[in-house]
């Protein structure tokens, strides 16, 4: 009885460490717990970059190829010209303002046969036309550039930019009936518009306006 007595009383006593050690491996459990929660909030952001720049570039390379694909059946883009005829006629007018206006007639000329050969499915032709449509632009472009210090010029200039503003929505109807391979030369033609926009309101807001208004 008293060596058992003695037996118990000796684990009576070590219990103590059994609950130290509990409590110690929970301490160090959180420990390990807590560094590694602290190295993965620590860590996370990299990953994080280091994942959108995988997916970034994934995404890029999908859409080059994408692009190839698409671009490969495009139809080649029509020539920017100006007839001939037209020239001519354009030559003849001396003056500024009715030498814009003309030009602006034959664009408009240009963009209803445009709209007429669509009516038709001739998606060649019609693209054909805008090709002679955005020579007419650059043509007229160029020639008011060079005589940009007439009276006249930032007049045309303004007229040429309300006119294309208004030419734009016909121009989205036009690429939106056709085919993707005749589109997407319209798309680039009305990039190039709006650009031009662009440029013919230069000089409304350059040292033109200044030396005019001082004179």
């Amino acid at each position: 009885m008293f060596t058992l007595n003695n037996k118990n009383s000796r684990f009576n006593d070590n219990s103590h460490l059994f609950h130290d050690f509990n409590f110690f491996g929970q301490v160090n459990l959180s420990k390990r717990l807590l560094n590694i929660f602290t190295f993965a909030v620590m860590v996370s952001p990299f990953c994080l970059l280091s994942g959108q720049t995988i997916f970034a570039q994934v995404d890029e390379n999908a859409n080059y190829s994408e692009q190839k694909v698409l671009t490969k059946d495009i139809v080649p883009p029509p020539l920017n010209s100006v007839t001939t005829d037209e020239r001519r006629q354009l030559k003849a007018e001396s003056k500024l303002k009715n030498r814009t206006d003309l030009a602006l007639e034959m664009m408009e000329a240009r963009l209803l046969n445009s709209e007429e050969f669509l009516k038709n499915d001739d998606f060649q032709q019609s693209l054909n036309q805008l090709g002679n449509f955005q020579g007419l632009l650059i043509y007229t472009l160029d020639f008011l550039k060079k005589n940009q210090g007439e009276k006249s010029s930032l007049k045309s200039f303004k007229k040429i930019e309300i006119n294309l503003r208004d030419f734009m929505p016909r121009l989205e109807l036009l690429r939106r009936e056709m085919p993707f391979k005749y589109s997407y030369h319209i798309q680039k033609l009305m990039i190039y518009v709006r650009d031009s926009r662009t440029d013919a309101l230069s000089p409304m807001f350059g040292n033109t306006v200044l030396n005019e208004g001082g004179n």
